[in-house]
């Protein structure tokens, strides 16, 4: 079996793009139909990727396996590869989140491993993709949100220019027409640098599958188009001037998505295809033109230790795990540097005004003596994960009990946007099989694992 986790693709966007298109995705619509997933073990305003993932991925609800944000899987967290590999499947996964829990000593269950991007470890399998594994970790913790083409080129480049390989970088001229595309765009958008990640990704993993590693169960996981979701998601069913564009950037993003199932099925017509989304989109209606006026700067933290040295901790105790902003994770050694703070930080508080919309987090408790600053804490063992945000007055100050500093002081920067989330996180996912009718017009979370594995 094949599965590709296309991350937060809902019913409509495939139903719009089968209607508009003549792909793989088409055919297998007509002759088998959608499965609609439902994700409710969350309310839907507090669902998150990391999350929605391991609830899918364990068949448990969020309650009992305890993963909310990227960094918490456990190498005890029994997903459905890591029940397969135990058992002598076959298996390899490219990009799947929460591989990073991998221990060294279930490394060699496994016949490749490309760990998700916000981990470094356990090492990608094949030498030959190191390099690229990297670049990988480093742009996706990087851009957050706002992607910057300049250092991302730039980046790029250098890290080529250290060990060129076409073939461990997934570059193939077989993608020819979609570099051209992707390099006359990227003036206008540089989110479509997005795309090319993908483009170089699965690559890396056509080349898997053609070796035959992970014959018995290959894992593939995207978020380009959940991306593009976010930024340009509308009604795909009106038609209106200003949104040409943002359905073009949609209809391109599940095109090469389109164009590399139908090069997987060339590749093997015999193994079973799985097209899965844990969760969907949906159109956010608070994204009006005050909003937009309002939120047309952003703020992420860039310096964490300046961070932690605002509030007097001692960098040298505390390991950086990344997330994808606003979420920030502090790894303690010392248990007194840890409660130290925890303490500092709830004295002093929060401004709940301060939270755009689409942080997935209650809104906290609001603290006169403060303004300008959010903050939430999830706190599990010796590990916190703060998600964090300024917003400023017109001098870039904000109050933090009762004294005024500058954002910079404690760590953000600010930049521009001028795109927006106009899509929200939904509890409605999909899955599509290349080869059968799955038989339900919906399929809650805790079936699909059973169904993996009652197939591999």
């Amino acid at each position: 079996m094949i599965i590709i986790e296309a991350n937060e693709i809902p019913l409509e966007v495939f139903e719009w793009y089968a209607k508009n298109s003549r792909g793989m995705i088409a055919d297998t619509i007509r002759k088998f139909g959608i499965t609609q997933t439902i994700l409710d073990d969350v309310e839907e305003e507090y669902l998150y990727p990391s999350q929605a993932w391991a609830s899918i991925s364990t068949g448990l609800n969020a309650e009992s396996h305890k993963i909310r944000w990227y960094n918490d899987a456990k190498p005890s967290n029994n997903f459905y590869w890591r029940v397969l590999a135990k058992n002598n499947k076959k298996i390899a996964l490219m990009n799947v989140l929460h591989s990073g829990s991998i221990t060294k000593d279930e490394e060699s269950l496994y016949d490749f491993i490309f760990p998700d991007f916000f981990s470094l470890t356990p090492e990608v399998k094949l030498k030959k993709y190191k390099n690229f594994q990297i670049f990988n970790h480093k742009m996706s913790i990087s851009s957050g949100r706002k992607t910057s083409k300049k250092t991302i080129i730039f980046n790029a480049i250098k890290s080529f220019l250290k060990s060129p390989s076409f073939g461990g970088w997934g570059i193939s001229v077989r993608d020819f027409a979609k570099w051209k595309k992707i390099f006359l765009s990227v003036g206008k958008d540089s989110e479509i640098l997005r795309n090319a990640q993908f483009i170089l990704q699965q690559r890396i993993f056509l080349d898997i599958v053609k070796r035959r590693l992970g014959s018995d169960l290959s894992v593939f996981f995207t978020n380009h188009v959940a991306s593009c979701l976010h930024r340009n998601f509308h009604n795909l069913n009106e038609n209106y001037k200003e949104d040409i564009d943002k359905k073009e950037k949609i209809y391109q993003s599940m095109k090469i998505l389109d164009e590399f199932i139908a090069e997987l099925r060339d590749i093997d017509n015999k193994r079973d295809i799985i097209l899965l989304s844990a969760m969907g989109q949906k159109l956010n209606q608070k994204v009006d033109e005050e909003y937009k006026l309002e939120n047309s700067k952003d703020y992420k933290l860039i310096n964490h230790n300046k961070f932690l040295k605002f509030f007097g901790i001692d960098t040298k105790s505390v390991e950086i795990l990344y997330e994808m902003i606003p979420q920030y994770t502090f790894k303690f050694s010392e248990k007194s540097e840890l409660n130290d703070f925890i303490k500092k930080i709830e004295s002093i508080g929060s401004d709940p005004s301060a939270m755009r919309f689409g942080y997935y987090v209650p809104r906290g408790r609001k603290i006169e003596n403060t303004k300008g600053f959010f903050c939430h804490l999830d706190i599990k063992n010796n590990q916190i994960t703060c998600t964090m945000t300024v917003r400023p007055d017109n001098n870039g100050k904000i109050l933090l009990n009762n004294v005024k500093y500058h954002f910079e002081e404690i760590g953000f920067q600010s930049l521009n946007v001028s795109d927006f989330h106009n899509g929200e996180h939904s509890k409605y996912g999909c899955m599509i099989s290349l080869n059968e009718n799955l038989g339900k017009k919906e399929k809650h979370f805790t079936e699909i694992k059973k169904y993996i594995l009652s197939k591999v």
